[in-house]
């Protein structure tokens, strides 16, 4: 985050611009995996509860 904000304090708008966009771009990634992960946890509690015969979270 150092670095970042070094890199951002220095540069032009257009620069500043580019690596928040790149930043975000990353965020985003990495709020779809983690989405993901939830997605397939959700599902294995599913299954679980399916074989155990029990509808409770």
């Amino acid at each position: 985050m150092r670095s970042f904000l070094a890199r951002y304090a220095t540069s032009t708008p257009s620069e500043q611009m580019q690596m928040l966009h790149e930043q975000r771009e990353r965020l985003l990634e990495q709020l779809h995996d983690s989405q993901k992960h939830l997605d397939c946890m959700d599902y294995l509690c599913y299954q679980i509860r399916k074989q155990s015969g029990t509808g409770r979270p």
